[in-house]
């Protein structure tokens, strides 16, 4: 299985087989010492991988967001957010802004 590692302006992207596609968005070093919170989406309108890919995209380039991982599967995203920076409002939002629908189906502390 190939895989293709492109580093750049802070963006990894790691595209390989049935892994699928990921994408990291650096933003550790301004939030290094924010505390975070797990959320869970539930999103609808998804009818492919590329949807997942498109949303979860969405969602890394929300300022606050530290790591999203969107299931076209499960038809759900996990977010670890820093409630400092972004809302789960503004979370649903960046998913709407993408094309879909989303509420918020829970939310956790780490």
């Amino acid at each position: 299985m190939a895989k293709l590692v492109i580093i750049g302006l802070g963006i990894l992207i790691l595209a390989g087989g049935a892994a699928g596609v990921y994408f990291y968005l650096d933003h550790a070093p301004e939030r290094a010492n924010l505390p975070t919170e797990t959320l869970i989406l539930e999103v609808n309108g998804m009818s492919c991988g590329g949807c997942a890919m498109h949303i979860q995209e969405s969602l890394v380039e929300a300022e606050g967001v530290v790591e999203a991982k969107v299931s076209f599967e499960s038809q759900q995203a996990v977010i670890t957010y820093a409630p400092a920076k972004v809302t789960p409002r503004e979370l649903v939002t960046a998913v709407e802004k993408a094309g879909y629908h989303a509420n918020v189906a829970t939310a956790a502390a780490p």
